[in-house]
C-alpha cells in the first residue's frame, strides 16, 4: 500500500500527468478567453467562476461567503428549498456582474483565471458536450494517463483492511430497548397501529405466539440478539428443513440434481424427493455429526451410489427411467467454467497456486482490447496485473465484472456474481468448441503442455502421446490411440488441443 501510494503522488506516471494537466489548463484559459470576447451574455457558469476567484473584483466578501454556503447546501441535499434560495441569490449577484462589466471597471476575461485543473478533468472527459476545446489525441492521451493513476487507486484500495466490530449489547434493565414496532395501516409510518411482537411465520410454526427471545449470559434479561433467537430456531433439531435443503445442495453439486431438483422450494410447487428416506437419513447424519460439510462431501463420495459408471451394460435398453431417478448409473456432468480453466493451467503446469490477496484479471482477447479500454468513469474497465503469472490464478480469484465477463466463462454457462443461482446451466453451444479450439488461452496453454511433453518424454512421438494421456486424461493410452495418434504428423501442441477438447477432460465420469 505504501508503494502504491507512493507511485500515485510522487510516481513518473503522476509527474506526467501533472505536466500535461498544465498545458491543457494553459490551452483551457486561452480558449475560453478567446470566445468570451465575442460574448456579451453572462450566465450562472461566469458568476461562479467570477465568485471563484481568490481577489475579488466586484463582490465582497460576505457575499461569497454566502453563496458558498447556499451552493454546498443545495449540492449536498438536493433539497428544492435549497435550489431554490441559491437561484435566488445568484439571481441577485448576476446583476452586480453584469452591470460592473457593462460599466468596464473590470476585466470580463480576468474571470478565466480561476479555472483550475477540476475544470480540464471535467473537459477532457466529457462525451457528448458541444464544440470541444481539446482534441481527440489529447483527450485520449489524458484518458492514458489517468488510467494508469486508477490502477494504483484501485490496487491500494483492495489491500485496505475492511473491519468490523460486533457487540451484544443488553437489552433492559441494564440496556437501551429496541423501539417497538407497530403494523402501519395502509403502509403509511406516519399511522402506526398496534405493536407486535417478533415471532416466527405462522405457515411454518402453526402458531401466532411470540419467539422466546434468547436471554443474557445469566438468564436474567432479554437481550437485543434477536439473529440469535431466529438462527437458533433455524438450525434447532425440531426444525429438518434447514438440514435436508443442505444434504440436497451437496448432493445436487456432486449428481448433477437434487434428491428434491427444485432445490429452492421444498414447498407445495415443488418437485417431490425420488428417495425421501434417503433425504431423511442424511438430514440427521448431517445434524449428528455437528453439521460438518466436509464429512457430508466424504459419505457421498465414497458411497457406491456416486462411485457408478455412467454406462450401465444391463440395463442399456431400459426404458424405465430414462431420466435415471432411481440412480441406476452416473450422471455424465461437464465440469463448471472454472474447473475447466483451472484444469488447463494445471496440466499445462503453469497454474498459480497462490491463495489470498485481491482479484485478479486474466487476459482478455484481443478483439475485446476495446471494450476493456474505458469505462463509464472514464478509468480501464480491466486492469492489468502487477505480474503475468497473477493472471493464471485460479479462476475464484477472478475479478467479476458484470458487463465483461471473461468470455471462455461465460460461453460454459459462467454466471457473474451479483446473480442469484440455484443450480447452473449446461448448455452446449458452437462457441464452446471454438473456445476449446481457438481460444487465446487454450493455444497459449498447449503450446507450454507440448514443451512438458517434449522434457518429460522426449523426442519421440509415441513416448509423448503415452505421457500426453497420463496428464490429461489421467489413464494409460490404449494401443489403437497410441498408434492413431503417432501417425500424426502435425506439431504436437495441436494433439495438446484436441484431448483437452475431448469429452473425456470435460466431463466428470
Amino acid at each position: 500500500m505504501e508503494e502504491y501510494e507512493e507511485r500515485l503522488h510522487n510516481g513518473p506516471e503522476k509527474k506526467e500527468l501533472d505536466e500535461f494537466e498544465a498545458q491543457l489548463l494553459k490551452k483551457l484559459i486561452a480558449v475560453r478567453t478567446e470566445r468570451a470576447k465575442a460574448k456579451n451574455e453572462y450566465t450562472k457558469a461566469d458568476l461562479r467562476l467570477e465568485l471563484t476567484l481568490k481577489k475579488q473584483r466586484i463582490f465582497t466578501e460576505a457575499e461569497q461567503a454566502n453563496h458558498q454556503e447556499l451552493q454546498a447546501a443545495a449540492e449536498r441535499t438536493g433539497d428544492t428549498e435549497e435550489q431554490q434560495a441559491l437561484d435566488a441569490c445568484e439571481a441577485k449577484l448576476l446583476v452586480k456582474l453584469k452591470s460592473a462589466y457593462a460599466k468596464g471597471d473590470v476585466d470580463p476575461a480576468a474571470r478565466f483565471q480561476s479555472l483550475a485543473i477540476v475544470d480540464v478533468e471535467k473537459e477532457a472527459s466529457a462525451k457528448y458536450s458541444g464544440e470541444s476545446i481539446f482534441s481527440a489525441e489529447e483527450k485520449a492521451r489524458f484518458g492514458e494517463l489517468t488510467a494508469k493513476l486508477d490502477v494504483f487507486r484501485n490496487r491500494a484500495a483492495r489491500w485496505k483492511p475492511s473491519v468490523l466490530g460486533v457487540t451484544q449489547v443488553p437489552g433492559p434493565p441494564s440496556g437501551p430497548d429496541i423501539a417497538p414496532i407497530h403494523v402501519l395501516k395502509r403502509g403509511d409510518y406516519r399511522q402506526p397501529a398496534e405493536a407486535v411482537e417478533p415471532g416466527f411465520p405462522s405457515v411454518i410454526t402453526g402458531n401466532f405466539e411470540p419467539a422466546v427471545l434468547e436471554t443474557d449470559r445469566y438468564r436474567q434479561y432479554p437481550t437485543r440478539g434477536w439473529r440469535m433467537t431466529l438462527a437458533k430456531w433455524i438450525v434447532s433439531r425440531d426444525n429438518p428443513l434447514t438440514a435436508r435443503v443442505m444434504v440436497n445442495r451437496i448432493w445436487q453439486h456432486h449428481f448433477g440434481e437434487g434428491i428434491i431438483r427444485t432445490t429452492s422450494d421444498f414447498g407445495k410447487n415443488g418437485d417431490r424427493p425420488s428417495h425421501p428416506e434417503l433425504l431423511d437419513f442424511l438430514a440427521v447424519k448431517f445434524m449428528d455429526d455437528g453439521w460438518d460439510i466436509k464429512a457430508m462431501h466424504k459419505l457421498m463420495l465414497m458411497s457406491n451410489t456416486y462411485q457408478q459408471a455412467p454406462e450401465n451394460p444391463k440395463f442399456n435398453e431400459s426404458t424405465k427411467d430414462p431420466d435415471n431417478r432411481l440412480l441406476w448409473r452416473f450422471n455424465r456432468r461437464r465440469l463448471e467454467a472454472e474447473a475447466i480453466r483451472d484444469s488447463i493451467l494445471q496440466v499445462s503446469g503453469r497454474l498459480n497456486p497462490e491463495r489470498g490477496g485481491p482479484s485478479v484479471f486474466p487476459p482478455l482477447p484481443d478483439d475485446l482490447a476495446d471494450f476493456a479500454r474505458y469505462g463509464r468513469t472514464g478509468g480501464l474497465m480491466w486492469e492489468p496485473n502487477e505480474k503475468d503469472e497473477d493472471g493464471r490464478r485460479r479462476s475464484v480469484y477472478i475479478f467479476q465484472r458484470r458487463s465483461l465477463p471473461l468470455p471462455v466463462m461465460a460461453s460454459f454457462d459462467a454466471i457473474v456474481f451479483s446473480e442469484s443461482c440455484e443450480r447452473r446451466s449446461t448448455t452446449t453451444t458452437p462457441l464452446q468448441s471454438l473456445s476449446m479450439m481457438n481460444g487465446n488461452l487454450m493455444h497459449e496453454e498447449s503450446e507450454y503442455l507440448a514443451k512438458r511433453l517434449e522434457k518429460d518424454a522426449g523426442a519421440n512421438r509415441s513416448a509423448q502421446v503415452r505421457r500426453a494421456f497420463e496428464i490429461i486424461l489421467n489413464r494409460p493410452a490404449r494401443p489403437e490411440e497410441v498408434e492413431k495418434f503417432s501417425k500424426f504428423s502435425g506439431p504436437l501442441d495441436a494433439i495438446c488441443r484436441v484431448l483437452l477438447s475431448s469429452n473425456e477432460f470435460l466431463y466428470v465420469e
